[in-house]
């Protein structure tokens, strides 16, 4: 019953801070219509991952602190009730500066656990201090698999040079990311980096969907059976074929019985043999 009034009290201290109030009128934002935030704070802002303030606003430029960046990722990879408790009980028992009844606690615990985020030498893991792009960049980059071990080199370079490769930093407003990973993130470049990790997985779970030429099936020169046949009888369903003219029985050279049929179908005429094995005499 404490943790599932810790969760409520997060969420009260969280509208009331103005940190993740709901605009779900589905309106564009009041600062973000027609800019490069506008696509990816909308579809944010629908998806329940990050959303706008009371008075219709995204605020793009206001910077992004470590435990709203915990709370944007829990939020985009759908974090259960059940993970977000188990979270707040281990970020309080991980880290120095959280306390299990904070807002963030769930959110980081849950990071934490997954590997997404660590904690600093002095055992804090400094909630409010404000993420950089480099951080940011290399937080989805682990969401999407990547890994010291599995990228090698040296950070932030090596989650960097993947994050250019998935294209998760396309589209940046006023930041190179080879000049200027270490400047403090802003909600709306925080939001892009966010919608474009949520598109290229749309992109993985339907690969080819927006692109006809990668179904072979659409080229009939791919498709062995729309090539046109010398055999007339080779797509005979069973239905009418045409006119029997004449039908019959006689015996080969074998000695086998012979059933005959012949039909008119179209401009020609065909015949049907049918074979059965001689009865011993």
């Amino acid at each position: 019953m404490k943790k599932i009034i810790s969760v409520i009290i997060s969420c009260i201290l969280v509208v009331s801070a103005g940190t993740a109030a709901f605009a779900a009128d589905g309106r564009s934002f009041s600062d973000t219509e027609g800019t490069a935030y506008e696509e990816a704070a909308e579809y944010l802002e629908t998806e329940g991952i990050l959303a706008g303030f009371p008075d219709g606003s995204f605020r793009p430029e206001q910077l992004i602190s470590r435990a709203e960046a915990c709370a944007l990722v829990s939020r985009m990879l759908d974090a259960s009730e059940s993970e977000l408790e188990a979270g707040a009980s281990a970020a309080a028992s991980s880290f120095n500066d959280v306390n299990e009844n904070n807002w963030f606690a769930s959110y980081i615990g849950y990071c934490a656990q997954k590997g997404f985020v660590q904690g600093y030498e002095d055992g804090s893991v400094r909630p409010q201090q404000q993420i950089s792009l480099n951080e940011f960049a290399t937080m989805v980059c682990r969401v999407a698999g990547d890994s010291d071990s599995s990228l090698g080199g040296t950070w932030p370079s090596n989650y960097m040079e993947s994050a250019e490769e998935r294209g998760l930093l396309e589209g940046l407003v006023n930041l190179d990311p080879s000049a200027d990973g270490d400047k403090d993130l802003g909600r709306g470049n925080a939001a892009i980096i966010a919608y474009n990790y949520e598109k290229s997985q749309d992109s993985e779970d339907n690969p080819g969907e927006d692109d006809p030429s990668d179904n072979p099936g659409d080229d009939p020169s791919d498709n062995p059976s729309d090539e046109p046949s010398d055999n007339p009888l080779e797509s005979f369903s069973g239905r009418a074929l045409g006119i029997v003219t004449e039908t019959g029985m006689t015996v080969n050279d074998s000695g086998d019985q012979v059933g005959f049929l012949t039909f008119m179908m179209g401009d020609g005429t065909y015949n049907l043999l049918t074979t059965s094995a001689a009865k011993d005499k």
